[in-house]
């Protein structure tokens, strides 16, 4: 059981803690840049009052707020599910939430999926006001810093949608246990229940909803029907932003080998039948025989014509360099601000040679990566025929990213979002990277 530390001073306060990633505040507060982030914040407060209301706490209690949260993850996922148009406009709400209130902040812990967190669970409280009482944990825990601490008369832990967490609440459970209250956001998870803590909601303030992707992103374009004894893959648990519904890929590279079959926990695979009236195909990620990703070949890489006025454009780009997520991939969410650069306009064949200078640097995920947008290489971009000695992909983290032609031949696709892995029966129907990407040759 833990042991309450008193504290000299008797300053009483309560506290909320967000995980960021996962409860998402109101559309309607994201969206409003200018004011929505004050506006959240004194939404919180009023939720805070009221469940305090008719208790002891009512009055004579300071409320404080931590929201952590990965800028730029979250950022992505806002962006693309058309809440806001560049991540400076996260910025702003984080800025309007933490200057409308003494005690409320929202933290950017940086990237990688699971800082938020891991930020709850682990960050040394920093605040003044806090730090006058002396710890004597052998690893800081802010949730159990706080739990510790006499002056914390109440909780409210806003990270329902994370089961994990259930791991980090159990030794809680005490006599003491009735100053936690979980917040719901999104239904939360089954677990939760079996804690027996109060669980109360925040109308008006957090998403009651799972996010999901904007009309305007690139979502699979046509259906797909299923063979009758079709049986999916299971869903790795790797970089959460994928395109299309992206739940968050946020950003760390970690080191990791092997096919998609391991990766996604079954190397079954059934067949899968495209809609004949269809002209494209849904977003798929070729896979060879032994489950790596292969890229699609590029029409225009090798023209002269094309390469000399490209290189002519580049040399007038701003910073001198084009940027690959404005003209290659899912769009930029630096927008304006982004440091390289966007308006020049690039023919479609230009687009071709970029995409294939982006192409000869090697993705940090390798064959596993899941990302349908992904500009950087996942073998060799010159293959089958690569001679270079001193080729980078030779020494990757993967190994040798150098195939062969047989190699390179389609022989499974992964269907995104889900990371289904289908027999692909037809491979003159092979996709390439062209004016409308992908599209069917």
């Amino acid at each position: 059981m833990l042991k309450i530390i008193s504290a000299k001073s008797s300053n009483p306060y309560v506290i909320v803690l967000v995980d960021g990633d996962g409860a998402k505040f109101e559309d309607s507060l994201i969206r409003d840049t200018e004011s929505g982030g004050s506006k959240a914040a004194n939404a919180l407060k009023k939720q805070v009052d009221r469940h305090l209301r008719g208790t002891s706490l009512e009055h004579g209690v300071d409320v404080f707020a931590r929201v952590y949260a990965n800028f730029h993850g979250l950022g992505k996922v806002l962006r693309q599910s058309g809440l806001i148009r560049y991540i400076d406009d996260l910025q702003k709400f984080a800025r309007g939430f933490t200057n409308t209130r003494p005690g409320f902040d929202v933290v950017d812990v940086d990237y990688g999926k699971g800082n938020a967190d891991s930020k709850i669970r682990r960050e040394h409280c920093e605040r003044a006001h806090f730090c006058q009482l002396i710890l004597t944990l052998e690893a800081p825990d802010l949730l159990k810093w706080h739990y510790m601490d006499s002056r914390c008369k109440k909780i409210f832990l806003v990270v329902c949608h994370d089961a994990g967490y259930v791991h980090d609440l159990r030794p809680l459970l005490d006599e003491n246990s009735d100053r936690i209250v979980l917040v719901e956001t999104t239904p939360a998870e089954p677990v939760f229940e079996s804690l027996g803590l109060s669980v109360t909601q925040f109308e008006d303030v957090f998403r009651d909803a799972p996010l999901e992707p904007g009309a305007g992103l690139h979502t699979p374009l046509s259906p797909v029907q299923k063979a009758p004894n079709q049986l999916a893959g299971a869903t790795p648990s790797q970089r959460s932003a994928v395109a299309g519904a992206q739940p968050e890929r946020y950003g760390s590279v970690e080191q990791r080998s092997g096919s998609y079959a391991k990766v996604c926990g079954d190397n079954r695979h059934q067949n899968i039948v495209l809609s004949k009236g269809n002209k494209r195909r849904p977003l798929v990620i070729n896979l060879n025989e032994d489950g790596n990703r292969i890229d699609a070949s590029i029409q225009n890489a090798f023209n002269a014509k094309t390469r000399a006025t490209y290189r002519q454009k580049l040399a007038k780009a701003k910073k001198g360099a084009f940027c690959n997520r404005h003209y290659i991939q899912n769009g930029c969410e630096w927008g304006p601000n982004c440091i390289m650069e966007h308006a020049m306009e690039l023919t479609l064949e230009e687009l071709d040679f970029h995409r294939f200078k982006a192409r000869t640097g090697p993705c940090p995920y390798g064959p596993t990566c899941t990302d349908m947008h992904c500009s950087r290489g996942h073998h060799c971009p010159l293959d089958p025929s690569c001679e270079r000695r001193d080729c980078q992909f030779r020494r990757s983290g993967f190994g040798d990213l150098h195939l062969s032609r047989g190699k390179m031949k389609a022989v499974y696709v992964m269907m995104l979002p889900n990371c289904r892995i289908y027999a692909e029966l037809d491979h003159r129907k092979r996709m390439v990277e062209g004016v409308s990407f992908p599209e069917q040759i």
